[in-house]
């Protein structure tokens, strides 16, 4: 702990002297108000809050014990983060923020309306799937108008999506990964604050229709999918993220509305992913196969194609009370501290884009394991800042002081990115040791400004608050579309107050951008963090007791039974025979992909331990052997755990002293 502080007052001087003494006062659970920094704001009339928010800190923050209602869990029922005056809020700012969303919101009605996103420069609507769309900008944009209490704007956007939100209709093959975090959150959340069954019933017939997209050997989830035939377009490499991203989501419609399929279906993901033999329990590559259990990729990161797999981990366990989802979210965050996090010269803490892999043998030691880290950051991997403070906060065990730094260091981080640029706008991705944009361009992402909104909420330092004003006239003066009078444009490169702009109003700069912003403003109960989670699209799902959850003996148990158990492929769907690759078209994938491992041109040998039990196959004593292993797969990486033998597929722990795999399944 103590190192901890000293670690934390050697970095910039009263800021984080100021974090040390809040951290410390948080261990004895000491009232905190009297040692933070100035509020204020003014006392006049608030947003508009959730009908069905429960008020007062004494009868919304008990305990962290979840209770239980049968078999299903109540709840975490957490304690304020933060007890003191959680009625704080700068007005002034708050209407600043309000006034860009009524912009940002009129340029879209003006110029896009019916469509998914508006074109600022052109005053043109764009949709993501040709001349077909799912009102991308006004379902992301609900919950953010009913919070800012822009009741005319709001009743506009849901009467659109109800009347013309229709999904026999679009053709075009989605990506479900977007679907889910944007539509569904985002009806999910206005059904949450309103209470609106319309919104609800819309939400139902989307998922049910994606519902045939978990069927694959694996449960994993296709991504890309043709809502009207409700058929998936299958493709092995399906990434992380995708397939991690909807558990938040499905498990409060099951809760919402009883039906258990939806909390099955994606919660069975979960829980088939633990079952898996990877390099570093927690940690999962950016990329995995819907068709089986091996592990291809080498990449690891925070950024895109990984980020919101682990964010889900803990706010599922922040909506449900359920520990073991707890547990596979501390068991990642820490292996992303000890194998990914570095530390650049000038004491910046940053989570880079990593190469993890073990050679020659797989062992249990970190000396086992190849470590490559770049000296990349992306702008997406941000959000880490929030994720790790609000795990170490709501739970207060283990190594959760660590944690902490690394939340608030990682936030700090992404501020000098900002601080950096003549725009005081961060780039896509920088190079972490001399903060240079290496991708400078910004479409008006939220994650430094979702990291800011967390470390608000938690400390009260003035320090979150001013940064994120500093945001707020960096965006107004470089992003805001004068010229045409339509909405907010990106930046084609942070680094010049000239830049030239990108020709698109992201949805997400109405549901998160601008959400994050003005709630940093707000007063506490605002979107209380102890009653409410974000999906990763900022859309606030109340967690159980609270909100549409607030009932608890409405609750639906979480599955802990499968038609097939974790572990198993199955059956109904097992993969088809391998795409067998040359050797040229290996060596072509190796060459693109900068990431992969060495290879060797002779096949390596590995042992195939029969002493692991991987998921429910059996080891069988007898199997020791050495198998030979094609050059695609070279020394560097594992044999996979499904082989083709003969034809026939086989996991490595079932392979006989006589079996040579001489097929393997697609990578």
């Amino acid at each position: 702990m103590l190192r901890s502080l000293r670690r934390l007052a050697g970095r910039s001087g009263g800021t984080a002297l100021v974090f040390g003494v809040v951290l410390l006062v948080l261990v004895a659970n000491v009232c905190l108000h009297s040692l933070l920094l100035g509020h204020g704001g003014s006392e006049s009339e608030g947003p508009i809050r959730p009908t069905a928010r429960l008020k007062g800190s004494q009868e919304s923050h008990t305990t962290n014990s979840p209770s239980v209602i049968g078999h299903a869990k109540g709840g975490l029922n957490l304690q304020a983060f933060l007890p003191g005056d959680r009625a704080a809020r700068d007005q002034a700012k708050m209407d600043f923020v309000k006034e860009m969303a009524v912009f940002a919101w009129s340029g879209y009605v003006k110029h896009a309306w019916g469509h998914d996103d508006l074109e600022p420069v052109t005053r043109t609507p764009y949709d993501w799937y040709h001349t077909q769309n799912l009102l991308n900008t006004p379902v992301d944009s609900l919950d953010t108008l009913y919070i800012m209490g822009l009741h005319d704007e709001y009743s506009a956007a849901k009467e659109l999506i109800l009347a013309n939100l229709d999904f026999d209709k679009v053709t075009e093959t989605i990506s479900l990964f977007e679907t889910i975090i944007r539509i569904v959150g985002g009806l999910l959340a206005a059904y949450d604050l309103e209470g609106d069954e319309r919104l609800l019933r819309k939400c139902v017939d989307l998922v049910d229709r994606v519902l045939p997209a978990f069927d694959t050997p694996t449960g994993f989830p296709h991504n890309f999918y043709n809502l009207s035939s409700q058929t998936a377009d299958p493709r092995y490499q399906v990434g992380l993220a995708e397939i991690g991203t909807l558990q938040l989501e499905f498990q409060y419609l099951t809760d919402v509305t009883g039906n258990p399929i939806y909390a099955e279906k994606a919660l069975y993901v979960f829980d088939q992913m633990q079952t898996m033999n990877v390099t570093v329990p927690g940690l999962f590559p950016e990329y995995l196969n819907s068709e089986t259990f091996a592990v291809y990729d080498s990449k690891y990161s925070i950024g895109g194609m990984s980020d919101s797999y682990y964010e889900y981990l803990l706010k599922l366990w922040l909506s449900t009370g359920e520990e073991k989802y707890f547990q596979m979210y501390y068991t990642a965050a820490q292996a992303i501290a000890t194998y990914m996090v570095q530390v650049t010269p000038e004491n910046h803490l940053y989570i880079p884009p990593t190469t993890i892999y073990q050679y020659p043998t797989r062992g249990q030691s970190k000396e086992d394991i190849r470590i490559h880290h770049t000296d990349q950051f992306e702008h997406l991997a941000c959000f880490g800042g929030g994720m790790f403070a609000t795990g170490a906060l709501a739970s207060r065990r283990y190594n959760w002081t660590a944690h902490l730094d690394v939340g608030k260091r990682l936030t700090d981080f992404c501020w000098a990115l900002y601080e950096n640029t003549e725009t005081g706008i961060g780039p896509e991705m920088a190079r972490a040791s001399t903060l240079e944009a290496l991708i400078p361009s910004y479409i008006l992402r939220p994650e430094a400004i979702e990291s800011l909104f967390y470390m608000w909420r938690f400390t009260h330092d003035q320090v979150y608050r001013d940064r994120a004003w500093a945001i707020v006239q960096s965006i107004e003066k470089y992003c805001r579309s004068n010229e045409t009078g339509a909405g907010y444009h990106g930046l084609e490169d942070v680094g010049s107050n000239s830049s030239k702009p990108t020709n698109r109003q992201e949805s997400f700069f109405m549901a998160e951008t601008l959400k994050y912003l003005y709630l940093i403003f707000a007063d506490d109960d605002t979107i209380a963090l102890e009653q409410y989670v974000f999906n990763t699209e900022a859309h606030p799902l109340s967690v159980r007791g609270h909100g549409r959850r607030s009932d608890p003996s409405k609750f639906v148990p979480l599955p802990t039974e499968y038609p097939v158990p974790p572990g198993t492929l199955n059956k109904k769907f097992l993969p088809p025979p391998p795409v067998v690759y040359s050797s040229s078209q290996q060596a072509q994938q190796d060459d693109e992909n900068p990431y992969s491992s060495p290879y060797s041109n002779k096949p390596s040998q590995r042992v195939v331990d029969p002493n692991v039990t991987y998921g429910a196959i059996p080891p069988q004593p007898e199997q020791v052997k050495t198998v030979a292993i094609p050059p695609r797969f070279g020394k560097a990486a594992p044999l996979p755990d499904f082989v083709y033998v003969d034809g026939v597929l086989k996991h490595r722990a079932q392979l006989s002293v006589n079996d040579v795999p001489n097929e393997l399944t697609k990578p």
